[in-house]
Parts: C-alpha cells; sequence; structure tokens
C-alpha cells in the first residue's frame, strides 16, 4: 500500500472518530440535560409537596372521620380486590398491566359496601397502613401548549371509599399549583401565583396569598370529612346538590410520601401502567360512579383551561349567627335529604313526578298571592314575613308528602320517610324564629295568616 493511500485512511479514520465522538458527547448531554431537568422538577415538587389537615378516625369503625390516601400500590396484585369486567368477567389480585389492558367498561372490587359496611373498609385500610402502605400523593409537573410561559404541578390522591351523600368505592382527589416561569428551578426559588382545589365536580382557585402554608411552603389542603373534597380552610362549605363539606373540627397534620410520575404521559404510562386504565376506581355502591383515574380527567392533559374554566362548586356556611353551630346542621340536613329525595324522583314514574311539580306550582303561586295582598293591606312592614312563613310550611308538607308517596314505587318507605323528616324540620324550624319577630311589629288580624 502506497504511503499516500495509507495517509488518506488514517485521516478518515481520525474523521470517524472525531464524528463518534462528537455524538457520544452530543448524547450525554442531552441526557445530562434531561436527568437534570428531571431532578429540577422533582425538586420543584417536593419543595411545594402539599400537607393534609385532617380529622382522622378514632378507631377504625368511627363515624364522622375522615379518610386519607393511600397508595395505589396497596390495591395493587391484592387478593381482596377483584378486577370486574364485561361479561362477568372476574380477575383477582390485578396488576397495574392488568388494569392498563382493561376495557372503559371495567372496575374495581374493593373490599366491603360504602354506607351498609364501611367498617369493613376503614378496618382493611388500618390493616394496609399497618402492612406498610403509605399515605400518597402522585405528583407531576406539566407544561401546557395554551400556556407556555407557566408550569403547572400537579398532586393526586386515591382514597379507598368516599361515603359522603354520594356513596361510591375508591375517589380521586387533587390540587394544582400554577408558576409564572415554564422553567423548574426559577419556579422554586419565585413561587406559585394561585393555587386550585378540586371539589367534587368543580374546583376553587386562589392567589397564593391566600392558601395557608405549613413548614416553609408546604400549602395546606383540608379535606372534608367523607366527601374527601379538598378545601383551603376549616370550616361547613354548601353544595347545593348534595349537602355540606364539613372541614371543622381537623386537627392532625398529615404529611404525604411523594411518589412523582414522569412530566412526559408516555413515559409516566411506561413506568405505572395503572395510569393507562380507563375503567372504574370502584364499584358504585349507591348513587354516584365511581371515578376514572387522574389521565382521564380535563386537567390531565389541559390544565390551564381547566383552572379557568372550572367552577366553584360550594358556599361557605357562615360561623357566626344563626347559621352557625345547629343552624348549620339543620341547612346542611335539609340540602342532604332534599337531593336524596330529588334524586329518587328520577326513578319514580312521570305521572308521580308531574303531580310533584303541578303541586310545588301551584303552593308557590298561592304564596305569591297572599304575599302580594298583604303588602298591599298593610303595607311592605314585617307582617308579610307572617304568611310566607306559614305558606313555606305549607309548601314543605305538601311537597314532602307528595315526595314520600311518589318515592315508594321505587325505594322503601322507612329511608323516604326520615328524608322527608328532616325536610319539613328544616323549612319549620326557620320558620319559627322568623315568626316571633314578625308579632313583635304585626298588625295583622288572626284571619289574614295563612
Amino acid at each position: 500500500m502506497r504511503p499516500q493511500q495509507v495517509t488518506a485512511m488514517s485521516s478518515h479514520s481520525r474523521r470517524f472518530r472525531m464524528w463518534i465522538t462528537g455524538a457520544v458527547l452530543a448524547l450525554l448531554a442531552v441526557a445530562c440535560s434531561a436527568a437534570a431537568a428531571a431532578d429540577a422538577d422533582t425538586t420543584l415538587l417536593q419543595t411545594y409537596a402539599p400537607a393534609l389537615r385532617i380529622d382522622p378516625p378514632k378507631t377504625p369503625c368511627a363515624d364522622g372521620t375522615g379518610h386519607m390516601p393511600i397508595a395505589v400500590e396497596a390495591v395493587l396484585n391484592n387478593p381482596q380486590v377483584a378486577l370486574l369486567g364485561p361479561g362477568g368477567a372476574r380477575r383477582a389480585a390485578p396488576s397495574a398491566v392488568d388494569l392498563a389492558a382493561a376495557p372503559a367498561d371495567s372496575a374495581l372490587n374493593l373490599p366491603g359496601t360504602p354506607r351498609t359496611d364501611g367498617c369493613t373498609e376503614r378496618r382493611w385500610e388500618a390493616a394496609l397502613i399497618a402492612g406498610g402502605a403509605q399515605r400518597t400523593a402522585y405528583a407531576r409537573v406539566v407544561r401546557d401548549p395554551d400556556a407556555p410561559n407557566a408550569l403547572f404541578t400537579q398532586y393526586w390522591f386515591f382514597l379507598l371509599t368516599n361515603d359522603w351523600e354520594t356513596v361510591h368505592e375508591g375517589d380521586w382527589e387533587m390540587i394544582q399549583l400554577e408558576f409564572p416561569t415554564n422553567d423548574a428551578t426559577r419556579a422554586r426559588d419565585i413561587g406559585p401565583i394561585q393555587a386550585t382545589y378540586a371539589q367534587h365536580s368543580g374546583a376553587e382557585t386562589v392567589a397564593w396569598s391566600e392558601v395557608d402554608q405549613v413548614n416553609g411552603g408546604h400549602p395546606l389542603v383540608w379535606l372534608a370529612r367523607g366527601s374527601n373534597a379538598a378545601q383551603f380552610s376549616e370550616g361547613v362549605f354548601l353544595r347545593a346538590a348534595d349537602g355540606c363539606d364539613v372541614t371543622s373540627g381537623a386537627t392532625t397534620t398529615q404529611a404525604l410520601a411523594t411518589t412523582v410520575l414522569p412530566s412526559d404521559p408516555v413515559a409516566a404510562t411506561r413506568a405505572f401502567p395503572w395510569l393507562a386504565f380507563a375503567g372504574r376506581w370502584g364499584t358504585s355502591a349507591s348513587t354516584a360512579q365511581s371515578p376514572v383515574g387522574p389521565a382521564f380527567h380535563t386537567q390531565w392533559a389541559s390544565p390551564w383551561r381547566w383552572s379557568r374554566t372550572v367552577t366553584r362548586a360550594r358556599v361557605r356556611v357562615p360561623s357566626r349567627g344563626p347559621m352557625a353551630g345547629a343552624g348549620a346542621a339543620v341547612l346542611c340536613t335539609t340540602v342532604a335529604a332534599t337531593a336524596r329525595q330529588m334524586r329518587r324522583m328520577d326513578a319514580i314514574p312521570a305521572g308521580s313526578r308531574a303531580a310533584f311539580g303541578g303541586a310545588l306550582a301551584l303552593t308557590l303561586l298561592l304564596i305569591a298571592i297572599r304575599a302580594w295582598v298583604a303588602v298591599r293591606r298593610h303595607g311592605t312592614r314585617v307582617a308579610v314575613l307572617a304568611p310566607v312563613a306559614g305558606a313555606t310550611i305549607g309548601l314543605g308538607i305538601l311537597g314532602g308528602l307528595v315526595q314520600w308517596v311518589s318515592a315508594l314505587f321505587a325505594v322503601g318507605a322507612f329511608s323516604v320517610l326520615t328524608d322527608t323528616i328532616a325536610m319539613l324540620a328544616a323549612l319549620i324550624v326557620p320558620a319559627v324564629t322568623v315568626l316571633p319577630v314578625s308579632y313583635t311589629h304585626l298588625t295583622l288580624p288572626t284571619s289574614d295568616l295563612v
């Protein structure tokens, strides 16, 4: 071989080695950059990981106390859990891979039955914790194309049951923090600008400055007893569709283990296959379906749009005045009982629903006429409160009776009767408190009262 050929081959070989070395270095740089970004994400998630304020059960079967999150892994490969599929299919002790492959009409079946057998579920939860299961938040950083200059952190909580007015096995709750930069390192230093807490089908967003914090920046989350809805403070919160969320009396602060989910959805599903489970995380024991998993909620992929469009689902009940204490209990009982009655109405024959609607409309018309007559005769003085209060009692009695008789078509009499009594008591109590005030200035003769 000629010297010129040897020199040319050596030159090509050196260039090839340089190209390979450059490619390897570039790949290493990308890998290091990705690792650094992942580390920055993890640090951010841990810096602002939430702490829970909750009223835990004094005993496994204590009533009126809250549940706490638990690791999903506690129910995977567990012989007490089954995966129910279409056509009666049943797989015992399902794995994360089994869940990922299950069709959307599948559901997990956990031990016990909410409301009728809540003690079994509470004892099972206590046994899982005693066996090493952790109180866990599943955390992730989300970069949303709709908000390129922002960054979001989400913390998802899995609970074994929801035993509120809407009863079902399995529950997913979450909170979200928003940062004014898409760089995780800068976000950690700047801090969030707002927080959004999920509450049933809605949510509430407040400025970060209004969020209670513990241990140097960890947001405090009050989980409502039974419903598990995330609240920003202690109190009683009315939700017109179901009843009240109660966080008052919570004294225990619970730190959570933080399990970091990869930001990339594909990588997250690869690392945690149960995220791909499209079915329900429990069997629906009463009045509501068990929820789907985190990846099937709007905020999973669109945190910016979700936080801007979701509506607040509750109103805070005043902690002072006539609505405090017993007044709040009466109000919450009324709303809950009425909501249960209305849900039962969905299964009642159309003729019965029409009868109730007609009776309600007629009673409201009579109230309006009676109030107008009172105003015409005696002006707009307090006297008008008496006929309105009396008509309210009449409305409660009429509506309660019609609902009770109608609901016999769908459910047992005893449950409907107790709800009706609760409704009537809650309607009569405010009227009784109003009437003495009315009589002080009342100039109407007795015959003018409804």
